[in-house]
Formats: structure tokens, sequence, C-alpha cells
């Protein structure tokens, strides 16, 4: 046997990262048994006893709550007062989109709870003809309709007392259809008129008086009268059409199982119908499920690419939660216009076009993407739809699910593409907000109605997903999945919060410990750091790991907080598994019956939510070893250096010889992974005199990557890889190296593809490529191709052009053009996502971001106006880029008083962004430095050995 080696070997032994338990070869002694551990055992410390979340500072935004309109005394700002339920609800609307409004009737079965005399209800901008109240067997009497809050918080008084038991509410009312992709909303496409329901999530009181919130799970009739020759899709199937008055005819669906009002669809307008055969039944549904698409006339073809992925995927979660598909039919419904990619509405989901109409070809990044939104939206049927959270705080139960089973069921269904590669990659990049200050919670209390939609963020999706999939792997799928299972059994067609997550998950693994630290992650902000300190072999089968945890922290961040986590620990000794929960700032772990490793990796294959900290000479140890590790660990070493770089704990030096290793890698994700770096170092941290050295580094390490693809590319046999990383190296090559060549093949593909000055070629360039073609043409080729590019868009029915050209215009980094483009992102000609993509480039470029912020400033009224309301939150975000913490200030200025009520729930995003420029700033100002002496460092050596060579070279003739 080998003789022990010498303590505090780190230095000498490789050190590779990253995973949350598949744990089940190493479960933590029990703290009663007799000292000593058996062999084999490792020995943590005591069991950790259920997390307990301290207590933190008021998380409402003082910003936000100082501009809350003052409206009646007593009026809720948030969940609505109990004692009210509305058990059923009949839903009779006129719906003709050539018109600029609708009305109708709503008529609810409510349950009282107890004597009232008042009602608590939503309504936003409605008129309210009449509503009348009546008990059982009572003549209706008039109430009346009071608003009482912002947004559409309304007091109905019923002039008597009435219950407890049931009552039946009618209202009479009327609205305007909405303009900005929110609530019933207008659309015109191509000279044809749609009227579309967006509610999530709290926009169905824009057309709907009623109870706006999950928690009021309601059976619904729809009955919806629409012009002759369009066509009405709702949630249930069709049960009848007949004529109405003129020209309308009266479409009635069936009842619908229980649903929160944010899933209600309402879609009215001249769709083609694309019907696909019916899922068919198996073993967990016994009947088929009828499946067809809707989409604009011409376009219905292509969305046979999303139809023909339904079948398998469905099968899947079936199958996954022994649970069947809980509604009677699934219609795939491609919007003309969506303020997000799609909406799992029950029965309906739907998608804005350009996400799945794709055809039956769609290049990988575009399929990829339609595959990772179908997928999340079918999650939802079971998450949110069939179960769903009764407030907001909870959203993480049905968008972490949903994110967390997209991923797993494309696992499964392609296992070699890598699909759980791409979730990590995520999951790292929104590490980069949760260090911040006030950054949410992934379970986080709201307090007001105006921060619903911050909890629509990284945070819930990613952060949600990452704690799941620690779950899913440290109990396995064979114990996690049917226990999933049981615990939607047992809500169907209600309610589940956080608490009674946890409840289940205890009962239905016995492991109430992992509960803490479910909740360590779920309830409280931040990232883990875990730092092996010391390696000591002192026995021959005796193995001493002393790690410690803290919060991660970057240079110029804000947080203070002292924070602690019950990390589910895993590392791998020369091969072999040991796992544990780490619930202290230090613990010693003594493993036993294990050889004194030559290889440790920490948190192997990359599931688990924490950072990872090394000593220097084991990150330069690293260098030589990273491009033969397995992806996720690999990915996992790269942003964890990364971050200690941005700590001020790693040389520059290092950190750019782990990325150029990491342009060695044979996976795509890992190869790309420091390109956001690198386009930052390149725009905010170096000067004239050391750019060009900065990108004949980057061109020397990825150039050859990219050569390597685009000749396969270019011979017939590259793969989705090579053409996903291709892509992604274009992009770096012909936008941030400015490379005349890339420049130049993306130029001549997209004037043929647009048909400008040479016959049209709508093949010449891959739709992965639209938006950066678009960009770079515009860059190169200026006024000429713009208002080719203008008519373009009115000219040409493709579904992705319109959010592409918008984007690529912004970025256009023309001032002598920006004045013009700002005045197009407020002419009503675009649809408010694109409105807000163009002047999203226009703040991102520096050569029209000064002028754009200060039209934004003097024009800030009219930019929320034409943007989708649901986004204005987000304004204070288009900073972000800038690095410069005078506009935040001025942004501060600018939202005092009643111009704060243009941008309602903006007081996070303000936070946020106040932060991340701060850190942009700080570090800029600390580290960069450092990189341009490295670059002049680097080019002086170049410079010598050049010089060298040269004297050496004997002479020629």
């Amino acid at each position: 046997m080998p003789s022990p080696r010498p303590a505090a070997l780190l230095a000498s032994i490789a050190l590779v990262a990253f995973v949350l338990p598949s744990c089940q070869g190493e479960p933590a002694p029990d703290p009663s048994a007799e000292a000593g551990p058996e062999a084999g055992e490792a020995t943590p410390p005591a069991r950790p006893t259920a997390y307990d979340a301290e207590p933190r500072h008021d998380r409402r935004f003082a910003v936000a709550d100082r501009f809350l309109p003052t409206w009646e005394e007593g009026a809720p700002h948030g969940p609505l007062p109990g004692g009210a339920h509305p058990v059923s609800a009949e839903l009779s609307l006129t719906v003709d989109p050539r018109l600029d409004s609708f009305g109708g009737t709503v008529t609810y079965t409510l349950r009282l709870d107890a004597p009232t005399d008042t009602l608590w209800m939503h309504g936003e901008r409605l008129t309210i003809n009449e509503i009348t109240v009546a008990g059982p067997g009572e003549t209706p009497t008039v109430a009346a309709w009071v608003l009482a809050a912002d947004p559409g918080v309304a007091r109905v008084d019923l002039r008597r007392e009435l219950g407890p038991g049931e009552v039946t509410l009618h209202i009479d009312y009327a609205a305007a259809f909405d303009t900005q992709l929110s609530g019933l909303f207008k659309v015109v496409e191509h000279g044809h008129p749609y009227a579309l329901a967006k509610s999530e999530s709290i926009q169905a009181r824009k057309y709907l008086p009623g109870f706006d919130e999950p928690r009021y799970k309601t059976r619904w009739t729809v009955e919806l009268a629409i012009p002759s020759g369009m066509t009405a899709i709702a949630n249930a199937p069709l049960a009848e059409k007949h004529d109405d008055v003129g020209d309308l005819v009266r479409w009635r669906f069936e009842q619908t199982p229980p649903l929160p009002t944010y899933l209600l669809s309402l879609s009215v307008g001249p769709f083609a119908r694309r019907k696909a055969p019916d899922l068919p039944a198996n073993s967990v549904r016994p009947e088929p499920v009828p499946l067809q698409g809707y989409a604009r006339p011409g376009q219905a073809a292509e969305l046979q690419a999303i139809l023909d992925l339904t079948p398998e995927l469905m099968a899947f979660y079936e199958e996954a939660f022994g649970l069947p598909y809980p509604y009677r039919k699934l219609d795939i419904v491609a919007a003309p216009a969506w303020p997000s990619g799609a909406t799992e509405l029950s029965g309906a989901i739907t998608y804005r076009e350009s996400r799945v109409l794709l055809g039956r070809d769609p290049s990988p990044a575009a399929r990829r993407s339609m595959e990772s939104v179908h997928a999340h939206e079918l999650t939802h049927m079971w998450f949110g739809n069939l179960v769903t959270p009764p407030w907001w705080e909870d959203l993480w139960l049905k968008e972490g699910f949903a994110t967390w089973g997209s991923t797993v069921a494309w696992a499964a269904l392609e296992p070699e593409a890598g699909h759980e590669l791409d979730a990590l990659a995520k999951t790292l990049s929104v590490m980069g907000e949760d260090h911040l200050r006030d950054a949410r919670a992934v379970k986080e209390p709201i307090w007001i109605n105006q921060d619903i939609r911050n909890a629509y963020d990284g945070i819930t999706y990613s952060k949600g997903r990452a704690v799941i999939t620690m779950l899913d792997a440290y109990f396995t799928p064979e114990v996690f999945r049917p226990a999933l299972g049981r615990f939607l059994e047992e809500h169907a067609d209600g309610t589940a919060d956080a608490a009674q997550f946890y409840e289940a998950m205890a009962a239905a693994t016995g492991e109430e410990e992992l509960v803490g630290s479910l909740r360590s992650f779920v309830e409280q902000p931040g990232v883990p750091v875990v730092e092996l300190e010391e390696l000591r072999c002192e026995e021959s089968d005796l193995v001493e790991l002393r790690l410690t945890q803290r919060p991660y922290r970057p240079l110029g961040a804000l947080s203070e907080q002292a924070r602690r986590w019950v990390v589910p620990l895993c590392v791998e000794l020369d091969g072999e598994r040991r796992c544990t929960l780490m619930d202290q700032d230090a613990l010693t772990w003594r493993i036993t019956d294990q050889l004194c490793p030559t290889e440790v990796r920490l948190n192997p294959g990359g599931s688990g939510y924490y950072r990872i900290a090394l000593p220097a000479a084991s990150w330069e140890a690293l260098v030589t070893r990273l491009p033969a590790l397995p992806a996720a660990d690999a990915l996992v070493l790269l942003a964890s250096a990364e971050a200690q770089h941005a700590a001020g704990e790693l040389e520059v030096g290092t950190l750019m010889a782990l990325f150029e290793a990491a342009a060695r890698h044979t996976d795509r994700r890992v190869v790309v992974q420091p390109l956001g770096r690198l386009r930052a170092w390149d725009r905010r941290w170096v000067d004239a005199e050391s750019r060009p050295a900065l990108r004949a580094w980057v061109a020397a390490a990825w150039g050859p990557r990219l050569e390597a693809a685009s000749e396969r590319v270019a011979s017939g046999t590259a793969t989705d890889e090579d053409l996903l990383l291709q892509t992604e190296l274009l992009s770096l090559s012909a936008l941030t190296l400015e490379d005349r060549e890339s420049r130049a093949l993306l130029v001549d593909r997209t004037r043929r593809w647009a048909g400008f000055e040479v016959p049209e070629e709508r093949e010449a360039l891959l739709t992965d490529h639209l938006e950066l073609g678009l960009t770079v043409t515009l860059q190169d080729l200026g006024e000429p191709f713009l208002r080719h590019l203008l008519v373009l868009r009115t000219e040409r029915d493709d579904a992705r052009l319109g959010l592409a050209s918008a984007a690529a215009m912004g970025r256009m980094a023309s001032p002598a053009h920006a004045e013009e483009l700002r005045a197009l992102a407020l002419s009503g000609e675009l649809d408010p996502r694109e409105s807000w993509e163009l002047v999203a480039g226009l703040m991102a470029e520096p050569a029209t971001a000064e002028g754009t912020w200060i039209w934004l400033q003097r024009e800030l009224d009219g930019f929320a106006g034409v943007i989708p309301s649901q986004w204005r939150r987000r304004v204070p975000g288009l900073l972000a880029a800038s690095c410069e913490p005078a506009r935040v200030a001025e942004l501060e200025v600018l939202l005092e008083g009643d111009t704060a009520s243009l941008l309602p729930g903006h007081g996070r995003p303000l936070a946020l962004v106040t932060e991340e420029v701060a850190i942009c700033a700080a570090q800029a100002q600390a580290l960069a430095p450092a990189l341009r002496a490295q670059l002049a460092s680097a080019t002086e050596d170049e410079g010598a050995a050049e010089g060298a060579s040269a004297l050496d070279a004997p002479d020629t003739p």
C-alpha cells in the first residue's frame, strides 16, 4: 500500500469541480451512533437541523412604495381579503377585432364564507354598465363598483348583507382593446386584425372584472360572438356555433376544469388551422387528445415542426408523473404578436409566432429554442395549470419546474445533444445576478401588485431549476418523479404552496434534512462559494478535507449580509463519489477507506448551485488539464475562475490562460463560455492602444475553431454542434473583432437573402444568422440598405423578420440615423416588442447610447406608451450596458415625483442596475489596468521573439 502523502497537498493534486448530489452512495451517519466511523463511512458533523431563514430587510423597496397612488384607505395593494370564492363563471363577449372595443357580460357563482356587504375584486380600465347580485331564489339587486386602488382593485358595495353560502354576481361591461400586448389586445398583421388575451400575471383584469389571482380557480364557460369567417380559440373544445346578429357567429365552448384568470385563452382572427393526428391513448391516459395548430393565413404549414415534437414529449411527461394530460384538447397557437416567447394557456398554448413558425427543417439554434420553449409550456400543464401556486411568491413552483421539466425531457429524448449542459450554462449565468444585494430569493414575499412581474426573472427560472435538479439528483428520478406525481395528484385542480411541497417531499422520501437544504437555497438569495482549503492524508486509508463556505461577493458589490447554506456537497476522489451535507461555515470531513487521491473533483458533474474557490497554484495546474475535462466540470471551473478574478482573488494572466484552454475544448459550450467576458473587456476595459493586442489574442485562440467549423459547414459535413459553434464565433469575429473577412461573408449572404441589388435567394442566410447578418450589413452598407430593409419589413411575410430587423437597426451604430430610428420606435409602425428591441440596441451601442439616453429622458412618457406594458418596469435595465453610475443617478432624479408612475414596479430593477453599474465601474477601475499590462507584456514578448527570430535567420538572396 502506498505511503500517505504529506498534509496540505492542494497545489500538487489536480482539482476539478461541481455537482449537487446523486449522493446515494455516501449518506451522512446518524449522529447518535458511537464515535469512530466504520470502514467506508464519511464523518461529517452532526446532521443539520431544518433551515430557519434569518429575517431580511424590508423587500418591498421604498422607491416603489413611495409612488403608490393614494387611493382608498384599507384597499388591498396585494392579495385580496379572503371570504369570497368564485365556483363557476359564464363569460359572454362580443369580440370583433375590426373594431376598437369589445363588451359583454360575466356571471359568477360565488361562495361566501360569512355575511358581508362588500366584495373586493379586480377590473382595470373597464366601463361597468351594470352590476347586480342575488342570493338563492332572490330577485337581483343593483350593486356599486368603486375603483379603490391601482392596478384595478375595486370595491363592490352590495348595499345589503349577503351570505354565508352561494350568491350570483352578474356584471355587464365594455372596454377598449389594449394596444401594448396585455389584457385583451388588438394587433393588425399584414392587413388582418386579431384579438388575443395575454393575462399573465395580472392582466386579465384589463378585459374581465373578476378575481385576478392564481388561488381563485374557477370553472369557466365561454361564449364569443365573432365576425363570420374568423376563428375563435379558447381553453375548452367547441360545443356549438350558431349565427348571431348581423355577420356575427356565436361560438360556445365546453366548461373548463378549474382555471385561474391568468390561464384563460381568448383568441379571435382569421386563423388557418393545421390538424395533426390525435395524441394516442396510452397506459396513463385512456382517451386520445385532439392536437392542432393555428397560425395566420399561409403560415399554418410551418407549425408542422412543433406539432411533430408534441406526441413524444407528452408521452414522456405522462409516464414521468404518472398522470394524464389534464385537458380535453391541445391547440398550438402562433400569435402574430405576443409579449413573451410563449404562455401556457390551458389547452391552447400560445406562442410568439417567430418562436414556432419554423417549417419542417429549422436551423439548429431556432430548433433547439423551439424544443426548449415547447417542453417548458407542456410541463406547465401539470405544474402551474393542474396545480397552481396560490400567490406569486411561489412562482418557482411552476416556472422553476417548467424549466427543469424542459431539460429532463430533452435530456431523455436526445441524450447526446447536451441539453443538461445548456441548462447548466444558464444556471452559471444567473449566478451573475444572484450575488447582488437586492437580488430576489427564489421564493420571496410579494407585498404589492406592482412587484409581481419582477418575479419573472432568471432567479425564478434558472435558479429554481437548479434546486429542483438537486432534489432529482439526490433522491434519483426513480424516487423523486413518482413523488412529484403523488404531489400533483393530491392537489389536482387546486393550489399548493412551498410549505405543502416541502411537506410532500419529506413524506415521500423520509429525508427531512433535505428540506432544510432546499429552503436554504430557495428562501434566501445569494451564491455560496465552497473552498477546499486543505487536504490531509495522515493515514494510509484516511483522507481529511477541510472546506469552508461563504457568500460570493465581487469587487464593488454592496451586499454585507452574512448567509449560510445547507450545501449538499459531493466530491470525487480518484473517481469515487462521496457526499455529505455542509451546514457550517467550516467543515472538516474525514473520509475513511480512501487512499490519498491524485485527483479531487469538487461538485462533479455540475448540478450544485455554488461556486468553487481554489488556490492560485491549483488554477495554474488546471490550465493544461481543462481541455480534457468533462464539459460540465470545465464550465463550472471557468465560471468559478472568472468569479474569483472578479472578486480580486485570481490574476488576470491565469484567467486568460484558462480561457485559452477553453478554446481548445471539444464541447461547444466550453469554447464559447468566456466570450461574454471577452466582449466586456473589449468594450470597457481596454483603450485604443491595448485593444489591438486583445483582439489579436482572441483571434489567435478562437480563430482556428471558427475556421474549422466553417470548413465543415462549407463541405456539407457539419453537425448541429458545428453550426451552433460557427454562429457564436462568427458573431464574435464580425462584431467584436470587426474581422473584414467575416463581415464581408455576412454582407454577401444578407444581400442575397434580402434581394438587395442582387437576385433574391431566401436560402442564402441561415435563420440563426438573420439578426447578425442584418446588423453587420446595416453597419457596413448604411443608408441604402436601411431603406431597403424598411420596405422589406412591410412586403415580406416572415415571422422572424420583425424582431430581428428591429434589433439590427438598434445595433446599426450610426449616430446619423439614430434620430430617425428613435422616431420610428415611437411612431406606432412597430409592434411593442420591436420598439423595445430597437431602443435597447441604441442604448447598447456606444456610438448611439449617449444621444439615446438624452432622448429617453425627454421621451419617457412616449416610450412607456409604445412598449409592452408589463415591460415598463424594465426601463432601468437599459442602463446596464453603460457602466456609468452618473446615468443611474440621473434616472433616479428623473423618477422622482409623478414620473415614477410611468414605470410601475421599477423599484427592484432600479436597485439591481444601480449595483450592476457600480460593480462594473469598480472592476474596470481595479482590474482593467492589470489586463492592459498583461496585454502590453504579451505584445512585448511576442515582438522580442519575432525580433530574435529575424536576427537569427540566415541571409537569403
